[in-house]
């Protein structure tokens, strides 16, 4: 709503102010964001479940793992890529747990995301870190997004672990009942 005058302002003031909850006004919201899960990658199932793409040397296990069996691996030179569709909705986030052990120099585990199907990536994070920890980037609502981690070393002992990869949206607004 709008206050057209001071006094409109005034009386408002005065009104969130009365001690009577009869008398203070309230906001009623007529919608409610609906948050959807629309990737949920703990590696326990392989790659076939939800479409991953694999280049390169990939390999699962329980030592790649934050939680449950198994977490990914991506050793030397490799990368999985895998699409969402995030279409209708209206904010969407990539949170995921990554570490690299051995990168150094410029190799990287690189995290970047395609909103054109793949024809062209943004990159979200080039990372050395050796901490396993979770992260969060805003990835855009559309229908062609991918996903895509990888790693650049000419070492297959040199690798990137990769689990709970999660992808979240809001689709938009519904009226309540």
């Amino acid at each position: 709503f709008a206050l057209e005058r001071e006094t409109d302002y005034n009386r408002f003031v005065e009104s969130m102010e009365a001690t009577d909850a009869a008398t203070r006004p309230y906001l009623e919201l007529d919608y409610v964001p609906s948050e959807q899960e629309l990737l949920n990658e703990g590696f326990e199932g392989g790659l076939a479940v939800n479409g991953w793409v694999k280049v390169g040397e990939v390999v699962f296990g329980s030592a790649n793992a934050v939680s449950g069996a198994k977490g990914a691996r991506l050793k030397g030179t490799a990368s999985l890529t895998v699409a969402v569709d995030a279409s209708g909705m209206q904010m969407c986030s990539a949170s995921y747990y990554r570490r690299a052990k051995g990168l150094s120099g410029a190799e990287y585990l690189t995290v970047s995301y395609s909103a054109d199907g793949g024809a062209s990536f943004t990159t979200l994070e080039a990372t050395q870190s050796t901490s396993y920890d979770q992260h969060t980037q805003t990835v855009p609502c559309v229908a062609a997004l991918q996903l895509r981690f990888s790693t650049n070393s000419a070492s297959s002992t040199d690798h990137a672990r990769l689990d709970d990869i999660v992808v979240t949206g809001y689709a938009a607004p519904t009226a309540l009942p």
